[in-house]
């Protein structure tokens, strides 16, 4: 043995045997699996961008729809019904980002040196940016997962939530073309100096006018 310690040492670090056989042919499959790598996960990523675009398009169609029933909720049902759907749709947005990064990496300047001074070669640099788009199409899956966990909760407690009580029926005795009438109904809104009233059995509203009105009263129901 050498007295020589950098001998030595370096006689430590040699191989104890050479490649195998078929060493050539790992090196070249495991090139072209990088390669591949790149195609399949951006392929996987616009499959998945595509469904989840539409599942982002069927919750926000279902919010502008359905908005204005979920605000009608009393609280605190309203704050974690619009909470958890908005959420979701977050959740969803941030899905489509992954899945869109995923597709589509951004474009940097490539330096052949950075390359090689990072990854250590080519193939190694297309096997990270294919680790990266998998790990992305990852986090787009689990976005999604938790939009429409979020959405299902959301749903559950808007069924959940007990109804707005609606308002007392009322009975309002009026003036008009000198005769005194009464009708009992449901009173929506008032509208161009009149107020319109839902009556059972009419299929529009019947407006009476302000200056008509001689007496409005709740009552628990009209009668039949």
């Amino acid at each position: 043995m050498s007295d020589n310690p950098d001998v030595a040492e370096l006689a430590h670090r040699l191989p104890t045997k050479g490649p195998h056989a078929g060493a050539a042919e790992d090196l070249r499959l495991w090139g072209e699996l990088g390669r591949r790598s790149n195609a399949s996960v951006a392929d996987s990523a616009g499959k998945w961008r595509a469904g989840t675009a539409g599942l982002f398009t069927a919750l926000t169609g279902l919010l502008f729809i359905s908005g204005q029933d979920a605000g009608s909720l009393a609280e605190p049902w309203r704050f974690w019904v619009i909470g958890c759907v908005v959420a979701a749709a977050v959740a969803v947005m941030i899905s489509l980002w992954c899945a869109l990064a995923a597709e589509a990496p951004p474009i940097a300047t490539l330096d052949y040196q950075k390359i090689i001074g990072e990854h250590g070669s080519v193939p190694g640099y297309q096997a990270s940016v294919a680790e990266t788009g998998a790990r992305l199409l990852s986090y787009s899956r689990w976005a999604t997962v938790a939009g429409l966990i979020l959405f299902l909760l959301g749903s559950a407690l808007w069924l959940l939530a007990p109804q707005p009580a609606s308002s007392a029926p009322v009975t309002v005795t009026y003036e008009h073309q000198a005769k005194t009438k009464i009708l009992c109904g449901d009173l929506l809104t008032t509208h161009a100096g009149a107020v319109l009233f839902s009556v059972a059995g009419e299929e529009r509203p019947i407006p009476v006018q302000l200056a008509e009105i001689r007496d409005i009263s709740a009552v628990s129901a009209c009668p039949g």
